[in-house]
């Protein structure tokens, strides 16, 4: 028996030893599970989500794995996350499931477009790839930033208006998903840079350095500040982390922190 299952945009052949059926397989699965009929309801087994891949060994023969005398198949979707209950967020039409998700998958998070692994909510329609951080589900439909007090900035799913992207005041890039977003001020921030500790310790430097929101503080006609890592000139209105002992400073795409 072949079966074809489809995983990161490529078809993977598996072969069943000869003489191996279904029926028997999953016979395998109940008996495997029969101790912990208590915590795990079986019937779920063999329902979706809950479809078996087999395990391959690396063998030319394809042959399923085997742990100590059984033949054993892994369920596309692990059991733990299966069982966790689906919710919904602003920013998606269709409900998402708890997931963990591991660093070699190669995700990118739907809200914050950052590199996503850990604990993270995906929706459950197998035809949509939207994926969330556990912390950007989190996160406050309103926020009170130190770097624009005068009013409350508010959580968008996509960029303002009907553009396809948005600039973030704070490094400069733009972004096309969340952002936090003052509609009077036209105020945007990723939800990166919105969270940026207000102080770190940078892998080139000694002391704390200390973040502000712009360039203003040297208050020294005629000069520029320049970014001591990339040697690049820091427009005024952009964030910067700073040491003013040492008069040292990077802005936001140079930020290494160093090593707890």
């Amino acid at each position: 028996m072949v079966a074809d299952l489809k995983g990161k945009g490529k078809k993977k052949t598996w072969k069943l030893k000869k003489g191996a059926s279904i029926k028997g397989i999953l016979n395998v699965c109940l008996e495997i599970n029969k101790a912990n009929r208590e915590r795990n309801n079986l019937l779920t087994l063999l329902q979706p989500p809950y479809i078996h891949r087999f395990v391959n060994d690396g063998s030319s023969e394809g042959n399923l794995q085997k742990r100590g005398d059984i033949m054993a198949a892994k369920p596309l979707i692990s059991r733990k996350n299966s069982l966790r209950p689906c919710v919904k967020h602003f920013s998606h039409s269709h409900p998402l499931r708890p997931v963990d998700v591991k660093e070699e998958e190669e995700i990118i998070c739907s809200g914050c477009e950052l590199d996503l692994s850990g604990s993270a909510y995906k929706c459950t329609k197998s035809t949509c790839d939207f994926f969330l951080h556990k912390s950007c589900f989190e996160l406050p439909p309103e926020l009170e930033h130190t770097s624009h007090p005068q009013h409350l900035l508010v959580l968008l799913s996509s960029p303002p208006g009907d553009d396809s992207k948005f600039t973030c005041n704070a490094c400069g890039d733009y972004g096309t998903s969340f952002a936090y977003h003052c509609a009077t001020c036209q105020f945007n921030l990723h939800v990166g840079c919105a969270f940026l500790p207000k102080t770190m310790k940078h892998v080139d430097h000694n002391h704390p350095l200390t973040l502000l929101y712009s360039t203003n503080f040297l208050d020294k006609e005629g000069l520029v500040f320049t970014c001591d890592v990339c040697r690049k000139e820091v427009s005024q209105t952009s964030w910067v982390y700073y040491c003013l002992d040492c008069d040292y400073g990077t802005d936001l795409h140079c930020t290494t922190p160093a090593e707890c």
